[in-house]
């Protein structure tokens, strides 16, 4: 498998190429068990046939076939985990890349909200400061106009008048 294939693997497909992995390794040790009991055996043979010189050429075949699987296999192991080590980092820049993206996003949005709420509320203040001012002014004017009134009602000769 490549590293392009393993790159487009999800989380749960390299688990369970991890899981798969783990069951060749438990094959390759029942395999060296296997292994060892036949050298077990060929040692009992050697022995009956009393030629070291040929056990020892065949314990080596068997270690060293042994062994490459075993070199092999951890290796693959490695090179897993580094890949999913990498594709872990990378997942988690993005996700934080994103999630940053989406917090400034945020942020901006409240600061319009928040401006566009601040000048309402300097709008509406301006407005009602203005109605104040009007109504102060149309109050103002009408009492000058009762207080006159009485004035005007004995040079007027009795007649009240209140409009505006």
């Amino acid at each position: 498998m490549t590293g392009k294939d393993l790159k487009k693997l999800g989380r749960s497909q390299l688990l369970e190429l991890m899981v798969a992995q783990g069951r060749e390794l438990e094959e390759v040790r029942e395999r060296l068990a296997e292994a060892e009991a036949r050298l077990e055996e060929r040692k009992l043979v050697v022995n009956e046939a009393g030629s070291i010189a040929e056990a020892a050429l065949a314990l080596n075949g068997v270690f060293e076939a042994a062994e490459a699987a075993s070199a092999q296999y951890m290796e693959n192991i490695r090179e897993l985990s580094e890949r999913q080590q990498r594709q872990y980092a990378q997942w988690e820049e993005e996700n934080k890349k994103k999630a940053d993206e989406i917090l400034e996003k945020a942020r901006r949005g409240a600061e319009v909200i928040l401006n566009s709420a601040q000048e309402e509320r300097r709008r509406l203040e301006e407005e009602a400061r203005e109605q104040c001012r009007i109504l102060e002014e149309e109050t103002r004017r009408r009492c000058e106009r009762m207080l006159n009134s009485p004035q005007q009602k004995a040079d007027d000769g009795g007649e009240e008048s209140y409009e505006e």
